[in-house]
């Protein structure tokens, strides 16, 4: 809760900075207990210099202090915006200070009497948004106590307590009392609704990383819903890195994992690039499919100029020094898509083409894009293919199948 900063790096699609963000600093740096801490704080310093200058118009012998208090926030906003200091260390300091300031304030002008008592109001605010557990608890009962003693101080020691000197002076310090808050809470439904909105756009990325686009639209509002479709026309690749189990037993874990993160990482640019969607992972295994969950008419094609690319590029590149290839299975037909799982959703696919297409890269060669024949005659006219025969498919018996050689001119 009090961390210094999240550790979460901004994406790439991060806002420009807005003069919010340059005054509490960015959601993905700062937390929001720490953004309404900096915006408290930035407030204070402008407006205990603006309380000087308001107490010296109308004769209140508090310049010096509030001159003195708008350096010491200013010192703390410094620390809290810039170092980035914890937000309980500097938070207790804050709160602190202000229980002083609201002591000032009270005695010097009128007590209850007077608009300072209004000042309570956004200091318990802050209280309440920064803090939380024992710590809310415990600065909620101090200023609920201080106002306490301040009313009994003033009913036992009336003559502690300055009245106004005027009339107009009482309407100048209620005028800006109020002013203080409203610009205090304006800015704190600001700073709300600023982290409101970044967190939604940030759980909206993750959720898109982790389900298609329409799908997660579907489960956002009505998360309760089944999502299961039918499609008839689909196609599916299946892509392996050859001889992977000893490969990786040479292998540290940190290497390995770069490894792996390296491959699909960029698998996953080409599946960007082609508009497919990324079912899954296992293991050293990537899966892809198109014309799912949206329907496309030329799945098939698209799919397999993306299994030319991602044999191209791993057969063009070294991998923690090490040479790789691939097994490519690529098969066309009808699945059935869905979404399943309470805490952690999976969107996957079923059906006989999936299996068939596992069978055409488990049953496939080194650096070979092996397809059946359902997506032979949805792609022949594109690229050249060659005829490797039948073979053997467990579960299936002999099937034809073809080898993609390249795309035609």
């Amino acid at each position: 809760m009090y961390e210094t900063f999240s550790q979460v790096r901004p994406s790439s699609s991060e806002s420009k900075p807005n003069l919010l963000t340059r005054i509490c600093g960015q959601p993905p740096l700062f937390s929001p207990e720490h953004q309404l801490l900096n915006w408290l704080v930035g407030v204070m310093v402008v407006l205990v210099f603006l309380f000087a200058a308001e107490n010296a118009i109308i004769g209140v012998p508090l310049v010096a202090p509030d001159v003195a208090g708008g350096l010491f926030y200013l010192g703390l906003y410094y620390l809290g915006r810039f170092r980035r200091a914890p937000v309980k260390l500097i938070g207790n300091v804050v709160f602190g200070a202000n229980l002083l300031l609201l002591t000032l304030a009270w005695l010097a002008n009128d007590g209850i009497d007077g608009s300072s008592f209004f000042l309570y109001l956004a200091t318990l605010v802050g209280i309440m948004s920064v803090f939380r557990g024992r710590w809310r608890f415990a600065w909620t009962c101090a200023m609920f106590a201080h106002v306490a003693a301040m009313i009994g101080l003033q009913y036992l020691y009336p003559a502690w307590v300055m009245p106004y000197i005027s009339p107009a002076a009482q309407r100048i310090d209620m005028a800006f009392t109020f002013f203080t808050v409203a610009v205090f809470m304006m800015g704190y439904v600001g700073v709300n609704v600023y982290n409101l909105d970044e967190r939604t756009r940030v759980a909206d990325e993750l959720l898109v990383n982790i389900l298609p686009h329409v799908v997660a639209k579907k489960l956002k509002y009505a998360p309760a819903q089944v999502i299961a479709e039918y499609r008839a026309d689909t196609s599916i690749l299946f892509a392996d890195i050859v001889s992977f189990t000893p490969l990786s037993a040479g292998l540290v874990p940190i290497e390995l994992v770069k490894l792996l993160n390296s491959v699909f990482s960029y698998f996953d640019t080409l599946t960007d690039k082609y508009g497919v969607e990324k079912i899954k992972t296992i293991g050293d295994c990537y899966m892809v499919a198109a014309g799912v969950p949206t329907e496309r008419v030329n799945h098939a094609e698209v799919l397999t100029r993306l299994a030319l690319e991602m044999r191209e590029y791993v057969s063009s590149h070294d991998f923690q020094g090490k040479r790789l290839s691939l097994r490519i299975g690529i098969n066309s037909g009808a699945v059935v898509a869905g979404v399943i799982g309470y805490r952690k959703f999976a969107y996957d696919l079923w059906g006989d083409a999936v299996n068939t297409a596992s069978r055409m890269e488990s049953h496939g060669q080194p650096n070979v894009i092996q397809i059946t024949g359902s997506t032979y005659e949805l792609i022949k006219e594109a690229f050249v293919c060659q005829p490797q025969g039948c073979i053997d498919v467990k579960g299936k018996g002999e099937m034809p199948v073809w080898h993609v050689v390249a795309a035609r001119a």
